[in-house]
């Protein structure tokens, strides 16, 4: 295994840190996606990985992105896997749960790419 510190930045998975509290269910950030924002992500993304992302504006489980974007359980760890590698999300372990959201990486490219207007 190569250790952390040699691979590149684009190989590191993202640390996960985590409070200890539970994630927010605030609606500040909504998390409603329009078809445009799925459709302008997906051309960089793809659909399923573009709804992912768009879903872990929010801290959520592996279940809740799968119920969320219609897929099975194992499909939805694939693209949060994927995104985590990639430095778009990062994970979190509390207690027996792993809750994933968008990196800071990850909320700057949802910015580029998403409309301001919800």
């Amino acid at each position: 295994m190569i250790p952390r510190s040699e691979l590149r930045p684009s190989q590191r998975r993202p640390v996960a840190g985590g409070s200890g509290t539970p994630p927010s269910s605030g609606a500040a950030n909504s998390t409603e996606a329009s078809a445009d924002d799925v459709e302008r992500m997906a051309t960089v993304l793809g659909r399923a990985r573009a709804r992912v992302l768009l879903a872990l504006r929010q801290a959520r489980t592996t279940e809740q992105v799968a119920e969320e974007i219609g897929a099975a359980n194992s499909t939805a760890s694939e693209h949060l896997n994927a995104l985590a590698n990639a430095g778009l999300a990062t994970r979190r372990r509390e207690q027996r749960l792993v809750y994933y959201e968008l990196s800071e990486r990850g909320r700057r490219l949802v910015a580029l790419l998403v409309e301001d207007d919800h």
